[in-house]
């Protein structure tokens, strides 16, 4: 075959592909257009663990930011809108809308996973390990180590987000360590009952059983205080009975101090 029969064969047949594929979608884009929202399919990944968003809550943020969707045409419904808007919200971590091809809305939500909840005289709210602070929700109630008392945070009412300062930040990041590993041994989750930060910033720890409190101190070499307080309980307590003493301190570096 001459070339030039070649190059003739091969512009129509490649005009013939483009004239195809303009009308593919052409057709596409009227179907599109022509779509509709069917339905909405909701799926909070984590509802097993914490239970602070469900369905009918999502459904009901979504109508108050962005209308009801469905019947609504597709290309009206602007996705991005609807995954900040849901992400907003304070209890939702993560959130992806899209349209599978049957028309419906699928959104697929993350809640946010609480690590330690603080509680003042006022106010009470809950941080994740990552340091994102939340309020308290009305749905449920986390089962984690609680903090009370004098909390050097400046948080108001509402509040989401990380602290303000360094400093905050920095304290709480301790505090979240602290929290971290009592929750993650079962003796000390089980055995703790109380955490309190008083006036000048030290922790005081409350067990459950006896009348002792341990002043803990600031919230720095966490794993060797916690050590003390296990050595209090595996050498002091069966040398001197259980009761003996209302406090002991293991704030001081390589001490146990115990006051009756």
């Amino acid at each position: 075959m001459k070339p030039i029969v070649r190059h003739i064969i091969s512009g129509t047949i490649l005009g013939l592909l483009t004239v195809l594929f303009g009308v593919l979608l052409f057709f596409s884009g009227q179907r599109r257009d022509a779509a509709v929202c069917k339905g909405v399919e909701i799926i909070v990944k984590d509802s097993l663990r914490n239970r602070f968003i469900n369905k009918s809550d999502v459904m009901a943020f979504l109508k108050e930011e962005c209308g009801f969707p469905v019947e609504k045409k597709v290309d009206e419904i602007d996705l991005s809108v609807v995954e900040s808007s849901l992400r907003g919200r304070s209890a939702i971590k993560e959130c992806e809308a899209f349209f599978t091809t049957d028309g419906i809305l699928n959104i697929e939500i993350s809640q946010r996973e609480p690590a330690v909840r603080f509680q003042t005289s006022s106010l009470g709210y809950y941080s994740d390990n990552e340091g994102f602070i939340f309020p308290l929700q009305r749905n449920h109630t986390a089962h984690v180590p609680i903090i009370d008392g004098n909390i050097p945070l400046d948080i108001a009412p509402g509040f989401k987000g990380e602290p303000k300062t360094e400093k905050e930040k920095e304290w709480l990041k301790k505090m979240l360590f602290l929290a971290d590993c009592i929750n993650s041994d079962r003796n000390w989750k089980e055995d703790i009952a109380q955490i309190s930060v008083r006036s000048n910033g030290d922790i005081v720890m409350i067990p459950r059983e006896g009348r002792e409190m341990f002043l803990f101190g600031s919230p720095d070499r966490v794993k060797e205080k916690l050590s003390l307080m296990e050595r209090y309980y595996t050498e002091i307590v069966p040398a001197k009975g259980v009761g003996t003493y209302s406090s002991v301190s293991v704030q001081f570096e390589g001490q146990i101090v115990c006051r009756k």
